[in-house]
């Protein structure tokens, strides 16, 4: 049933900064060194000089301020303030007091959790399933696409590879990109469709009827849209054949893409014979990118 009569003040017991008797009748209640106002003078327990001073009579509150009846020495002595019952004052719960029980329906939201308090440690295992991923993510890889050199393709000397390609996947994943729809490729040039890390594979084969020495393929990087540098490149060869000879070569490299407008690839070739670059739908010649991570 409700309480008759006045609320009683609920909560913890503390004690007050101590106080130095000096020739005054007012002091400065503290707590921990912060201005404290009880609600009443009735909150209170005074000692002064071995004795339980009266409420309201032996002394008074107003706010943070306390006066006794009369003006103190320096001889006198404020043993101890004592805080009965701080309001609503519930305190620091004992360890292994609260549980799921205690805890209201939806109180601990995102708001209450620190962006640091969730680590490796604090994820069970096995708690990051399926459902906390892209509906199509594959295998950690955020990103990839496979494009074939179009059809077969004539080389001399030295140049770019300008011809076309074509998404050789069945699925595009580029959509997987945030803000991306894949790689795009124009005049030989490839740019990236997000900046991240990305994994490049370069498959190429040619064939020749005759000797060759070598035919060499570079993947070329640029981080400023202007100067490219080699970031891998892969040989063929075989010498003195009188026929028609095949042979394929492969690299990788890992680029750090930081900004997707001066971040850019281009592939060339340069060989000692003339020679064909195999393409159609085969993927007799291939490059393959994938964004592996953030940079």
């Amino acid at each position: 049933m409700p309480f008759i009569g006045t609320q009683p003040d609920v909560g913890g017991y503390s004690v007050l900064d101590a106080l130095t008797a000096s020739a005054t009748a007012s002091y400065t209640l503290q707590k921990d060194s912060t201005n404290f106002a009880p609600s009443s003078a009735n909150q209170l327990l005074v000692s002064l000089n071995g004795v339980i001073q009266k409420p309201g009579s032996s002394f008074t509150v107003s706010g943070s301020t306390l006066t006794f009846s009369s003006a103190l020495s320096s001889s006198d002595s404020i043993d101890f303030i004592l805080v009965m019952g701080e309001p609503l004052l519930v305190g620091t719960p004992s360890d292994g007091t609260v549980n799921a029980d205690k805890l209201a329906t939806n109180a601990v939201s995102s708001a209450k959790i620190a962006s640091s308090a969730v680590t490796t440690a604090k994820i069970a295992n096995n708690a990051v399933t399926s459902g906390k991923m892209f509906s199509t993510f594959e295998n950690g890889i955020e990103f990839f696409e496979t494009y074939r050199l179009a059809a077969n393709t004539s080389a001399t000397s030295s140049n770019d590879f300008t011809q076309s390609f074509t998404l050789a996947s069945n699925r595009s994943y580029g959509a997987l990109v945030p803000g991306g729809t894949g790689m795009s490729y124009s005049s030989g040039i490839w740019t990236f469709p997000a900046t991240g890390m990305y994994l490049v594979h370069m498959h190429f084969r040619c064939y020749r009827n005759g000797a060759l020495d070598y035919m060499e393929v570079f993947g070329n990087v640029t981080s400023d849209n202007s100067s490219y540098n080699e970031a891998m490149n892969a040989m063929m060869g075989w010498g003195n054949h009188n026929s028609t000879t095949y042979q394929s070569c492969d690299n990788w490299c890992i680029f750090d893409v930081t900004d997707t407008s001066t971040h850019k690839m281009k592939f060339t070739w340069a060989g000692s014979h003339s020679v064909a670059f195999a393409g159609g739908n085969t993927n007799a010649s291939n490059i393959t990118f994938m964004r592996i991570g953030d940079t």
